[in-house]
C-alpha cells in the first residue's frame, strides 16, 4: 500500500525513515534545499519531518495541501507554527522524551564539572599550570537545587540528582501538582530565595523570551551555579555574564547560547561577539549538544514512528 510522501527536511534517524518506508511511504530527501524551493515537495507531502534548520510558518503550510502531520526530531515545537497547523488539521508531535537521558546527564555533567573546576583546571595544566589551592572545588552535596520547568528534560535532570544528597525544588508555570515525592514543588519566589543552584528547562515561547535575565538574578540571593540547556534565548548572557564578573555567581553552564540562528550552527564571527564570555574560566558552554547521544537519535526516531502508527491508525 502506498501513504504517498513524507518530505524529510533534515537528516534524521535512518532507522526512522526505513520503518516509515516499510509501511508504505515514499521518503522526500531535502536535507540541504532551502524551503522556498520545495513548493511541489510540500503541496504533495502527507508528513515532514525535520529537526531545527527549517521553520514552517502558516505561509509555507498553506502549501502543504495534503499534510496530515509534522513529527520533529528533538524537543520542543517553536520552529513550526503549531496554532495554525492544528487549525488546518495537522497533528504536530516531538521527541522530547527520546533525548530526556542524555539532556539530564550532560546537565549534570555541567554541574559537576563547574563546581569541581574541571574543565578550568585541565586547560591550566595544559598551559603548563599546576594549580591545586587555586581549584579548590564545591561540593553540591547538602546544597538546594531549583529546577524551572519539569517536562521531559527537568524531570529527568531532578532523577538523576535524586541520589546527590540535595534538596530538590521545582517550579511550571504550565503544570500543578506535578512533583514526585522527592521534590518539592514551589512558587518562583521561592525557587529563587532559596536555590543554590538553579537549572532551566523551559520551552522558547515569547513570555520566556530572556526570562533569565538581571531582574531575575537580583532575586536568586544564594545563586552559585546558573544552567541553561532548554534553549539559548531564555538567558540574556550579557546580564548573567555581568553577575560572573562582579562575583555574585560562581559557575554558568550553558549548551545554548542566545545568539544562536535558527539553524543552530554559530560561525566564528558571532562567536567572536561573546569571547570574553565564552573564555571565561567560570563559565563552560558546549554546543547545544546536551540531548545528542548515540543512543537518543534512535530513541528519538522511534517516538516519532510510533506516534505517526497512531494518526495512520
Amino acid at each position: 500500500m502506498t501513504r504517498g510522501w513524507v518530505l524529510a527536511l533534515d537528516a534524521t534517524d535512518s532507522k526512522l525513515e526505513e520503518n516509515l518506508i516499510s509501511i508504505g511511504f515514499q521518503i522526500d530527501r531535502k536535507y540541504s534545499d532551502n524551503i522556498a524551493d520545495l513548493n511541489l515537495n510540500i503541496a504533495r507531502a502527507q508528513g515532514i519531518i525535520l529537526r531545527s534548520r527549517i521553520t514552517l510558518n502558516d505561509e509555507i503550510l498553506k502549501k502543504a495541501l495534503n499534510l496530515k502531520w509534522i513529527g520533529r526530531l528533538g524537543s520542543g515545537l517553536e520552529n513550526i507554527d503549531i496554532n495554525f497547523a492544528r487549525k488546518q488539521g495537522i497533528a504536530c508531535f516531538s521527541a522530547a522524551q527520546g533525548n530526556a537521558n542524555s539532556l539530564a546527564e550532560h546537565t549534570l555533567g555541567l554541574l559537576l564539572n563547574l563546581a569541581h573546576r574541571i574543565s578550568s583546571s585541565n586547560q591550566e595544566i595544559q598551559s603548563g599550570l599546576w594549580q591545586r589551592k587555586e581549584n579548590i572545588g564545591w561540593e553540591i552535596k547538602g546544597s538546594t537545587v531549583g529546577i524551572i520547568g519539569f517536562g521531559p528534560m527537568g524531570s529527568a535532570f531532578a532523577s538523576k540528582l535524586r541520589c546527590m544528597d540535595v534538596k530538590i525544588l521545582a517550579h511550571d508555570k504550565y503544570i500543578d501538582d506535578f512533583a514526585p515525592e522527592y521534590v518539592d514543588e514551589v512558587d518562583l519566589k521561592t525557587l529563587q530565595a532559596s536555590s543554590d543552584i538553579i537549572s532551566v528547562h523551559l520551552p522558547l515561547t515569547n513570555e520566556n523570551l530572556d526570562f533569565i535575565n538581571t531582574s531575575f538574578l537580583e532575586e536568586c540571593k544564594k545563586l552559585k551555579i546558573l544552567l541553561n540547556t532548554s534553549r539559548g534565548k531564555i538567558l540574556n548572557t550579557e546580564d548573567v555574564f555581568n553577575f560572573i564578573k562582579k562575583d555574585k555567581l560562581q559557575g554558568l553552564g550553558l549548551d545554548v547560547l542566545d545568539i544562536e540562528p535558527k539553524s543552530l550552527n554559530l560561525s566564528e564571527v558571532l562567536l567572536n561577539d561573546r569571547k570574553d564570555l565564552i573564555k571565561h574560566s567560570r563559565v563552560l558552554i558546549t554546543p547545544h549538544i546536551a540531548g545528542w547521544s548515540k543512543q537518543s537519535f534512535p530513541k528519538m526516531g522511534d517516538i516519532l514512528f510510533d506516534e505517526i502508527v497512531k494518526i495512520l491508525s
